[in-house]
């Protein structure tokens, strides 16, 4: 794999369509798109979007499900120099307000599934934004599957009736291509520049939230170290399974990883582990991307005689630590080189990845090319400790450093900038996280990591998911909590999970409390949120 970094990643698409032609680049619910109908739908789209008034400067929401169009607006967006605000579709709508009021959005796009309309007409609303662009959900079918979802009268949403929202459906403007009552003035487009804002998020945080800008310089630089960690790519022959948030960056940066080497990349349309194992079975894709809470999931409902995975060379995971005994049972159920990727929530960047036989207990990850740690103290950021001390992770690079950013009190250096992560460096500077920063427990003095404590949660055969955060206490100032999830059928007791972690853990870090759930508040990429489980603890007083 090859990608220089020094041009923006808009120029990907191009550069492929002309090398790969009529090779699928795409396949949607067994719909195929090649290289050259996608660059063709990227040419459409930012036509329409220069004329809804898309250029420099001009901020482009979207909330779209796992589908092609949220590929095609990202780089018509890029092709006229607008920057994208990402929206989770499973979000809640306080962080979309948050995000499309800090960013300043002009477009909201979305697509005409009734669920997804109605929630981005009512975001539209709330925020004053002046214009939605509806995308056919059907259009992107094949024509059976189309033709299905058109009859259904509960999943496709009818035309919005008169609001004060300007909205703009996309097939009106194919049928009225040069029509003015279609036009928006606005800047000149013109191609993204590398000092150009790619994308706009909004990271939510436990009290509050923040936003974060990737330039096209840093999305680049990232994306050409990961294409140089990742083992070589057979051009035009792989097939990659992404079962991966398609709004997110971090999903379109190992797209385009695919796209570099004229893959043929299968997006499934609800990220699941059925709808994964379903995939995997039809397509026989020789490469997989997804997050190990995903894959803990398909291994948990397939048999160890299931060869789903079989013809997969390469497993790339990301968005989440990749715990040990998924990565053990990887490596028992498949032959593929199994991969984890370390990035950062702000910006979603990626700074460090695996190697092959990197596994274990306490994996060691590999900065990417020019890429340092520093481990600082908790009680002074601006001193660094030893190697092999634990600390608070913080990271230089040229994906995370913008040109010209000055020091400021809090982390005392111009190179680095904060992980928010708690690890160590080893001698080999290799990295090994141990915990979010946010996580830490300090109860009665002692610091408490609740990774430690999920670990040998996991390891009792009756526990299928667990979290566990802190909560005020009278006695420590602190205490941990557990929430568990267990399989069903089985009967196991609060008493049985503690006899088990007796064994394994202090008693300080005993959880005051073990509740039991059904199932646990997850992000885009399966991780556990345990902002939410603050959240629902803060609510109950």
């Amino acid at each position: 794999m090859q990608w220089t970094g020094i041009e923006p990643v808009g120029r990907i698409l191009e550069q492929a369509a002309a090398a790969f032609g009529r090779r699928p680049a795409l396949r949607f619910c067994r719909r195929a798109t090649s290289y050259a109908e996608l660059e063709g739908k990227v040419a459409q789209t930012a036509d329409r979007l220069r004329r809804l008034g898309a250029g420099p400067g001009v901020r482009v929401a979207l909330l779209l499900p796992n589908c092609p169009a949220a590929l095609v607006y990202v780089f018509a967006a890029f092709a006229v120099g607008a920057s994208i605000v990402p929206l989770d579709p499973d979000g809640l709508s306080a962080d979309w307000d948050a995000a499309v009021r800090a960013s300043g959005v002009s477009i909201l796009v979305t697509c005409d599934l009734a669920a997804v309309q109605t929630k981005a007409l009512d975001l539209a609303q709330r925020t004053d934004t002046p214009i939605v662009t509806i995308v056919s959900y059907a259009a992107m079918l094949p024509a059976l599957a189309a033709a299905s979802v058109r009859m259904s009268p509960t999943r496709l949403a009818r035309p919005p009736a008169l609001t004060s929202l300007r909205v703009v459906l996309e097939r009106a403007m194919l049928r009225d291509k040069g029509a003015e009552a279609v036009s928006q003035p606005g800047p000149t487009p013109r191609a993204a520049m590398l000092s150009d804002p790619a994308f706009v998020t909004w990271i939510a945080e436990r009290d509050a939230g923040r936003q974060t800008i990737v330039t096209h310089a840093s999305l680049a630089r990232n994306l050409a170290q990961i294409c140089a960690s990742l083992p070589a790519f057979r051009k035009g022959e792989e097939r990659i399974l992404a079962a991966i948030p398609w709004w997110h960056p971090l999903a379109f940066m190992f797209v385009c990883v695919g796209l570099i080497d004229g893959c043929e990349i299968v997006i499934p349309s609800i990220v699941t582990a059925e709808r994964l194992a379903a995939d995997a079975r039809r397509t026989t894709s020789t490469i997989v991307m997804a997050p190990p809470p995903l894959l803990a999931g398909l291994l948990a409902q397939t048999g160890a005689r299931d060869d789903i995975l079989s013809a997969a060379h390469l497993i790339v995971t990301l968005g989440a630590p990749l715990p040990a005994p998924v990565a053990a049972q990887l490596a028992a159920r498949t032959k593929a080189t199994v991969l984890e990727s370390y990035a950062l929530a702000a910006p979603p960047l990626v700074v460090a990845m695996t190697k092959p036989g990197d596994h274990g207990a306490g994996t060691a990850l590999r900065p990417l090319t020019r890429t340092r740690f520093s481990v600082r103290d908790f009680a002074d950021v601006t001193r660094e400790i030893p190697a092999g001390e634990r600390g608070e992770l913080f990271v230089a690079g040229p994906q995370v450093t913008p040109p010209g950013r000055k020091p400021t009190p809090r982390d005392g250096n111009a190179d680095f900038v904060r992980t928010g992560d708690l690890g160590l460096v080893d001698a080999q500077g290799r990295v090994v996280l141990l915990d979010r920063l946010e996580d830490l427990i300090v109860a009665a003095g002692y610091l408490i990591y609740p990774r430690r404590i999920e670990a040998a949660l996991a390891e009792h055969d009756g526990v299928t998911a667990c979290a566990v955060i802190g909560v005020p206490d009278g006695r420590r100032g602190n205490a941990p909590k557990a929430f568990v999830v267990l399989k069903r059928s089985l009967a196991i007791t609060e008493r049985d999970l503690r006899l088990h972690l007796a064994s394994r853990i202090s008693k300080i870090e005993m959880p005051a409390d073990i509740d039991f759930c059904t199932s646990l508040p997850r992000d885009a990429f399966g991780a556990v949120c345990k902002a939410s489980l603050h959240r629902q603890e803060a609510q109950k007083g």
